[in-house]
């Protein structure tokens, strides 16, 4: 059985802003980035649905999440499922 609870990594690339990136099929990764604020935070894009991205943001920060799909496109959209404010 894969374990796909270590198929991300998550980095701070600037103060309150995180990039997550989901490994995906043949090499084609997904990248999401959380930005937080002073009352909210903001997912821009939410990968594949492969990784738990509840717990992953739970892990970064306890605010309300706010999400954004950049488009349709499957590895921008499919984690959709896991967020309810999208």
């Amino acid at each position: 059985m894969t374990d796909f609870s270590k198929q991300y990594e998550v980095k701070e690339i600037y103060e309150n802003t995180y990039s997550i990136k989901e490994e995906g099929f043949e090499g084609l990764d997904a990248y999401m980035y959380l930005l937080i604020g002073e009352e909210k935070a903001l997912l821009f894009d939410c990968g594949y649905g492969i990784i738990d991205l509840n717990r992953i943001i739970g892990e970064i920060t306890d605010k309300p999440l706010i999400c954004v799909c950049s488009h349709g496109h499957h590895d921008h959209v499919m984690g959709v499922c896991q967020l309810e404010d999208c």
